[in-house]
């Protein structure tokens, strides 16, 4: 099951969307472990453009679809929704 990452850093990744370096990552909440490795299916939200990522497989970010996004547990939604929305109130 697909979950928040909690902070780690993963270097030489991009995210797919806009081209940023996605090289840390960080819940939005306290309910993940600190300091976990990401897994494959984890999610993340890009700093720069706000767009829900999910580590592929083999480690990669590809964009969430709009089909995974709507079958995540509500409480996923509310949270991804959440951190897209403070990360744009920050103007990034």
């Amino acid at each position: 099951m697909a979950t928040l990452m909690a902070k780690a850093r993963i270097p030489n990744l991009t995210c797919p969307a806009c081209g940023s370096p996605c090289d840390q990552h960080r819940a939005t909440t306290g309910k993940s472990q600190p300091d976990a490795e990401p897994r494959p299916q984890d999610l993340v939200v890009c700093v720069s453009c706000s767009n829900p990522l999910v580590f592929t497989h083999s480690m990669k970010l590809r964009r969430l679809t709009v089909e995974e996004f709507l079958n995540l547990p509500n409480e996923l939604k509310v949270e991804l929704l959440g951190a897209k929305h403070r990360l744009e109130s920050l103007g990034n």
